[in-house]
């Protein structure tokens, strides 16, 4: 039988990528992400197939949707729609943290590693063996 309750402090982080850490909960149809991002983190350019609503509880950070760009502040909520890249950037000096919930269960492997790879593009294989060999042999 699932377990229907749940308490984010009893769950483990998992760093996604650098600066980027999440606590995961599923259900059925649909997953609930606690997220704590470093201030200045930029996340990669991405999309999904679902819907995904962003609620803001602490911090800032710059969010571009369909080619508008706003600066969040906590307590403000962003609907993303289905296939639509977010363009992402923290733009406080302070930590943010906020809950995201997508419309259908993830599968959060896929997930993280799209987000990884693309987050790597960037980067040359020598930063990548910087932060590590677990993270690195994650995409060979």
């Amino acid at each position: 039988m699932r377990d229907n309750f749940h308490d984010w402090d009893k769950l483990e982080w998992s760093t996604i990528i650098p600066g980027y850490r999440a606590k995961f909960v599923h259900s059925d149809n649909m997953t609930f992400a606690l997220w704590d991002v470093d201030a200045g983190a930029p996340l990669p350019e991405h999309s999904h197939p679902h819907e995904q609503v962003t609620h803001l509880l602490d911090g800032n950070f710059e969010m571009t949707i369909d080619a508008k760009t706003k600066v969040m502040q906590p307590g403000e909520v962003a609907i993303i729609p289905s296939n639509v890249s977010p363009a992402l950037r923290f733009a406080g000096r302070l930590p943010s943290r906020e809950t995201s919930t997508f419309t259908i269960r993830l599968s959060i492997r896929g997930v993280v590693m799209r987000i990884k790879m693309r987050w790597l593009a960037a980067r040359s294989l020598n930063e990548c063996f910087d932060l590590g060999v677990p993270f690195c042999l994650d995409f060979i």
